[in-house]
């Protein structure tokens, strides 16, 4: 039997709050995610990908990553843009 794997297509950005003394701060980078994908315009959420990192001096530092799909208007062109690939917007 022969393995097939299956290409998918979708676009991701990442975000983290700015480092410093409330880069911890589940519920504020929540919040900027939120703010993040309502910026991409019309889009469908496949998946958000929620992890800690650890940074240089040790302090958790959450990040979530959104995988999503730029919806087609009616005249069958995409509208939507990712918002910056910075981690600390």
């Amino acid at each position: 039997m022969t393995a097939r794997t299956q290409s998918w297509s979708a676009q991701h950005f990442s975000l983290a709050n700015p480092k410093g003394p409330h880069q911890a701060d589940v519920p504020a980078l929540l919040r900027r995610l939120a703010d993040a994908i309502q910026e991409c315009g019309a889009v469908e959420v496949q998946d958000i990908a929620f992890h800690m990192e650890i940074d240089e001096e040790g302090a958790c530092r959450p990040t979530a990553t959104v995988y999503f799909h730029v919806l087609p208007l009616r005249d069958g062109r995409g509208v939507s843009t990712p918002p910056p690939t910075s981690g600390a917007r």
